[in-house]
């Protein structure tokens, strides 16, 4: 991510190159945390981090990651979706019959 900067708060900068900022990316919160992007990729995965979809492409909202940052990580956290609000616990795992 070019010339974007971790503050010492968590908070990522990213100059002008994006418009809204409160939506993070996987190296966003990467450097936010200090682990590699294929950890926050695993727990977008695994249902336990609440994501965006964008097509293809996964995106995370600043106040969502925040909230879940307070909560320790674990606890499940309704999110908005182009679908309208879900809960992230009533997620059906792929390939597995509805």
């Amino acid at each position: 991510m070019s010339g974007a900067r971790a503050h010492e708060n968590g908070s990522i900068s990213s100059g002008d190159r994006r418009p809204d900022a409160s939506l993070l990316t996987a190296e966003d919160l990467s450097l936010r945390w200090s682990v590699p992007k294929s950890h926050v990729y695993r727990l977008a995965r695994s249902g336990r981090l609440p994501t965006v979809r964008l097509g293809r492409y996964m995106r995370w909202r600043l106040e969502v990651v925040e909230e879940w940052e307070r909560d320790g990580g674990t606890d499940r956290v309704s999110v908005a979706t182009s679908h309208g609000e879900r809960d992230r616990a009533s997620r059906v795992p792929r390939g597995v019959p509805r």
